[in-house]
């Protein structure tokens, strides 16, 4: 675009090789107040231009070297010469001249001779029309810009001729050719959908007929075959006598924006994982579905379906692999509902009805059901449906669920009371060995609250040091004398009285006070081993029982060294105790734990071995000292086939150089049997129920002295630290 003419002192361009013309033009303009240039042929006047960027440019049509027509011709094709304002002067009969001048660019032409007078009248004119066209065009181009940017035409429809004007962006937005689609009313309707034509007719003559101002949003298939969304908006303009007479709008492409709000809706009501509705939209179509006046006293029931130990899983082989193991029990779920045979006929939503509301929680709607067990019998074939192998990533996983159910209107009129009373539900069926269902009851809640109210008072006892203790003795058989004892927390509620460990030490695991509580029953079982050390009682062994979250916390190893600086315990007196649960996951992540304990001097016990995912492997990767035969076996020797498993154990522990220690005895005929095979360490009620630590001090002196036990221990077959073996538990 030429640059805006400036006012003050323009610069105009003279050419004619005509010296009295060019003395005499120059003069006239000069009195006027414009600065003039002058050249005397085309060449000249190409080259000026250039040069100069006059505002105006009086160019004689006769030259030599090049003419006036082939130099007007050479600056309209420059950019800087698109605009400026070239005046042609030609003979005063040479219309042909003139003609031609308009046709290649010419915006005026004067007739010689030229009339001095009047000039500068002209030029300051013409200089005045062209600032106002460069600003008009400035002005249009900026508009075109924001139509573009915003994708919006404007229109306009002359109601008396049915003429409509197209703004060139419509164009453009319905992919039209200015050269060959024409702007009419008839052309428009070409590009709505039949469907469609009427309503934007409606539209438009309720505009003519009074209501001036309308909006119309729709789907468009342009003639690029692209569909697109566009609002076409208009009003009407009237004459004085409130007569019609055109209709003025815009036209504006928002497919980008209405695409954005739909991402936006989907990811404030899916999931986008899975793709499912989350809760907030299950909700709204569970309420809706509920307070429908079709579905007054209809059985409905909601299933809270929970992944069965997906955690473990998800620590264990990755989020990536647990983010796929969730999308196929997604569409299993989903699956299954579409093809319930149980489900009615009326339950045509199923996509709708099922959600994903947590990490490996969901929840589905299950409508117009004939009966309450029909919700069960759902419930259990889901359950065995979600637990049919799956193949990821080149591994097999089976992974199992428990579900919850809650009854509309018996267990709740609303999303909040059906889903608390479902979650209640799943949480008693997880509490009983989960992989099933249970239908929510009263009773479910009133121990849901209790559990909740127990939650809260351990808090406190933690805090408040009600909880204490104990330690029960563990006996060398071989020597008869008490080597170690097993540290066993008990809590003593102020009002409760005695709580036993299986009321709260699964509560404490479930919500991560195991920490806090390992941690303080760690710390108060070195420093009570070293008070026993000072007043007398040496070699002593304690061992602490790790649960899996305290074994795999970070601060762990930390604590364990705090624990021994604190209490000043020599580490080789302190055993961990680890369930198997504790050594399933990452093997490297696991082994880098065990070692970095045992570097500390700590020796390490596999606790209750055989109840769990029992793995010779354990035994072979990982630096263990000592197993432990859990009492489920020991109660059972000479009822059952538990002696073979016995049997096999010691034979295992012998043959890698492991300690043994067999708790849980109670009876002569254990005893008996455990000598038989060589089992040195006992621990149970045969010798002595768990005691306080004054209480335990008085047994073991009185013990080791009624024996006659030596002061010096002598190492058990196979004990790799030379200190005897021992066990303690937290629970």
């Amino acid at each position: 675009m030429h640059k805006k003419p400036q006012l003050s002192k323009p610069c105009i361009l003279v050419v004619d090789d005509d010296q009295a013309t060019c003395f005499l033009t120059t003069e006239a303009l000069k009195k006027e107040g414009y600065k003039v240039v002058v050249g005397a042929n085309g060449e000249d006047a190409v080259h000026l231009f250039k040069q100069e960027s006059p505002d105006i440019i009086l160019l004689d049509v006769e030259m030599p070297l090049k003419n006036g027509f082939d130099a007007l011709q050479e600056i309209r094709q420059l950019n800087e010469g698109a605009n400026v304002p070239i005046i042609m002067i030609t003979g005063l009969d040479d219309t042909i001249s003139v003609d031609k001048a308009y046709g290649i660019g010419a915006t005026d032409f004067i007739t010689k001779p030229i009339n001095w007078s009047i000039l500068g009248h002209r030029i300051r004119y013409i200089l005045r029309a062209n600032h106002t066209f460069l600003n008009l065009k400035h002005s249009e181009s900026s508009l075109a810009n924001a139509q573009r940017i915003a994708k919006i035409g404007n229109w306009e429809w002359d109601v008396q001729s049915d003429e409509l004007y197209w703004s060139p962006e419509i164009y453009r937005i319905f992919g039209l050719s200015p050269e060959v689609d024409s702007s009419t009313s008839k052309a428009f309707m070409r590009l709505i959908q039949r469907e469609d034509i009427m309503h934007l007719k409606i539209a438009l003559g309720q505009a003519k007929n009074g209501d001036r101002r309308f909006s119309y949003e729709r789907k468009i298939v342009c003639f690029d075959e692209q569909e697109r969304i566009f609002i076409v908006q208009g009003e009407l303009i009237t004459d004085q006598d409130d007569k019609a007479l055109h209709i003025s709008g815009t036209v504006q492409d928002i497919t980008e924006r209405r695409n954005a709000e739909d991402r936006i809706i989907h990811l404030a009501y899916y999931d986008t994982l899975t793709g499912l509705p989350n809760r907030q939209l299950f909700q709204e179509t569970l309420t809706q579905t509920l307070q429908a006046e079709d579905y007054h006293n209809k059985l409905a029931a909601l299933l809270f379906i929970d992944l069965d130990r997906f955690k473990q899983i998800n620590d264990s082989l990755g989020h990536s692999f647990g983010d796929k193991l969730i999308k196929v029990v997604a569409r299993r779920i989903l699956n299954y509902l579409r093809k319930s045979d149980l489900l009615s006929r009326n339950h045509t939503n199923a996509d709708g009805d099922v959600a994903r509301i947590g990490g490996d929680e969901f929840i589905a709607l299950l409508t117009h059901l004939e009966h309450k067990n029909d919700a069960k019998t759902i419930a259990d074939r889901l359950i065995e449906k979600i637990s049919e192998p799956i193949q990821i990533d080149g591994k097999e996983i089976v992974i199992t669920a428990s579900i919850g159910i809650a009854f509309y209107p018996d267990n709740g009129d609303d999303f909040i009371s059906l889903l608390k009373n479902a979650d209640t539900a799943v949480n008693a069926t997880k509490e009983q060995g989960r992989n099933n269902s249970l239908l929510y009851t009263l009773a479910m809640s009133k121990q849901s609250e209790q559990k909740l109210t127990l939650e809260n008072e351990l808090r406190k006892a933690i805090k408040n040091n009600e909880l204490v203790v104990h330690f029960q003795p563990q006996i060398d058989t071989a020597t008869e004398k008490v080597i170690g004892v097993e540290a066993l927390v008990r809590w003593v509620h102020p009002e409760k009285g005695f709580i036993p460990p299986d009321a709260f030490i699964g509560l404490a695991e479930e919500t991560g006070l195991i920490l806090p509580l390992g941690k303080w029953v760690l710390n108060e079982a070195c420093h009570q081993a070293k008070k026993w050390q000072e007043s007398g009682l040496e070699n002593i062994k304690i061992s602490v029982n790790v649960s899996s979250k305290q074994f795999l916390y970070d601060g762990f190893i930390d604590d364990v060294k705090e624990a021994l600086t604190t209490s000043n315990l020599e580490p080789q007196f302190l055993d961990l105790e680890l369930t198997e649960g504790a050594l399933m996951g990452d093997g490297t992540e696991i082994i880098n734990r065990l070692e970095a304990i045992k570097a500390l001097g700590v020796t390490l016990s596999l606790d209750d071995f055989g109840t769990g995912f029992s793995s010779l492997s354990y035994l072979t990767r990982y630096p263990l000292d000592t197993l432990k035969i859990d009492r489920s076996f020991i109660m059972n020797i000479g009822l059952s086939d538990d002696e073979a498993i016995i049997k096999t154990i010691i034979g295992m522990a012998h043959s890698l150089h492991l300690n043994i220690i067999s708790e849980g005895v109670e009876t002569e005929k254990q005893l008996d049997f455990l000598r038989q095979y060589d089992t040195q360490v006992i621990q149970g009620y045969l010798y002595s129920k768990p005691l306080i630590a004054e209480e335990i001090a008085k047994f073991i002196a009185e013990f080791n002295l009624s024996t006659g036990a030596h002061e010096e221990v002598q190492p058990q077959r196979g004990n790799k630290s030379g200190i005897q073996q021992t066990s303690a538990a937290a629970n």
